[in-house]
């Protein structure tokens, strides 16, 4: 029993969304197609998972024989914090995480549903992972000595490499930290990490994972629980996914041909973040790092603004242009 009468748990909902066949799993499928994940470096599943948090808005219950249902804090910060990431995705930690992804047990592993190459092993996408990491490490510190370095060529190339990184995973690239594939709370790969950080150096997912050491004792007494949601949930499920890819898409790069978008009368944060940066930088920024962009950009605009997300939206209209 997964769930008390009443409730649905959200290991079904998941899965019926990832079935290959399933209208879901196309829609995550387009996204990738359409660009979506080649920041965030997403997989199918972590697409459904994410949308499907989304969809869900909070309303997420805990449930155990022992403790009945509980509600509990369902927010990306806490429950559903990814093992790669804090609050924004860090390139830095999502490489922490996979350059020592072999120390954490294969029990583990499957049991958080890591990503992995279709018919092969793991290390297959550690190599199309490291080539991908290889090109952005490029793209951020140019060539050094090599005068025709082309700052955009290379990070298109990073682009279509990490493209091909998220159309390749079978699993999840950004597994949850607390909530394993059955979406039982689970503390193992949290336990597992905190190993790993003890007797290695890993900077980004140190930070990550000790920034969670409250959430973990918070969700100690409940750690075997599952996760479920009101039954009634379901029924507006399939409404939520219609077409939800191109709507993502045009709320995050501000399409003129959505009509919700255009109806809240101001742009997207990426679209407000590249008229300054035309503003401030009509000839390119020469010699200055993103980051370092991306904070003039946020002190004129007074709205934040991953430099990544910067980097791709004026990367994609040059592109346009050209």
């Amino acid at each position: 029993m997964l769930a008390p009468e009443g409730y649905t748990p959200l290991l079904n909902l998941f899965w019926d969304a990832v079935r290959v066949d399933s209208n879901f799993s196309y829609q995550s499928e387009e996204y990738i197609q359409l660009g979506g994940t080649m920041e965030a470096l997403l997989s199918s599943e972590d697409i459904i998972a994410d949308w499907l948090i989304n969809f869900l808005d909070g309303d997420v219950k805990i449930w155990s024989p022992t403790s009945g249902v509980l509600s509990i804090d369902a927010s990306r910060r806490t429950l559903f914090s990814s093992v790669t990431k804090c609050a924004d995705f860090s390139t830095n930690n999502f490489h922490a995480f996979w350059g020592c992804v072999d120390d954490i047990p294969h029990k583990t592993q499957d049991a958080f549903n890591f990503a992995r190459c279709p018919d092969g092993p793991r290390s297959e996408l550690q190599s199309c992972y490291r080539h991908m990491m290889g090109l952005f490490e490029v793209s951020f510190k140019g060539a050094p000595g090599k005068e025709n370095f082309n700052e955009s060529e290379i990070y298109n190339r990073y682009l279509e490499a990490a493209k091909v990184v998220c159309q390749a995973s079978r699993g999840r690239l950004q597994p949850f930290l607390f909530v394993n594939k059955h979406w039982r709370i689970d503390l193992s790969l949290w336990r597992e990490a905190k190993a790993i950080i003890d007797k290695k150096d890993r900077h980004g997912l140190r930070d990550n994972v000790n920034l969670r050491n409250d959430v973990a004792e918070m969700l100690l007494p409940f750690e075997g629980a599952f996760l479920c949601c009101n039954e009634g949930a379901k029924a507006n499920l399939n409404p939520y996914w219609k077409n939800i890819a191109a709507r993502v898409m045009a709320e995050e790069f501000d399409s003129a041909d959505d009509s919700q978008v255009r109806s809240r009368g101001r742009p997207s944060k990426a679209q407000e973040a590249l008229q300054e940066y035309d503003a401030q930088f009509p000839n390119g920024h020469s010699g200055m790092k993103w980051a370092e962009v991306a904070v003039q950009i946020e002190q004129a605009t007074r709205t934040p603004i991953h430099h990544e997300t910067l980097m791709k939206a004026v990367n994609a209209r040059n592109k346009e242009r050209n």
